[in-house]
């Protein structure tokens, strides 16, 4: 989103993750994303905090990505982090 011009904000708990990502530090291997993260924290396009309520100020759209583990059934997943994610923060307004 960074890279065709949106302003976006990541959020973590973690706030040594999020120190790492604001620093253009990249956790995970995907090709050609050690770039565009430093190529977009650079120009300030995407910036990374621990504080939900500065994202949901700001942001116009939200997108929740949280791991879905397959179930011990092997055929469904564990959507505990999604809800415990989208349950866990109580808006101000």
């Amino acid at each position: 989103m960074a890279e065709i011009g949106h302003e976006v904000i990541g959020v973590d708990l973690d706030q040594a993750k999020i120190d790492r990502l604001n620093a253009g530090e990249c956790p995970i291997y995907e090709h050609g994303l050690p770039e565009l993260l430093n190529t977009h924290t650079a120009t300030g396009r995407l910036r990374f905090t621990t504080s939900l309520a500065e994202a949901a100020e700001l942001a116009d759209i939200h997108f929740l990505a949280v791991s879905t583990p397959i179930d011990a059934d092997g055929r469904s997943y564990d959507t505990g982090q999604v809800f415990r994610s989208s349950t866990t923060w109580e808006p101000t307004w």
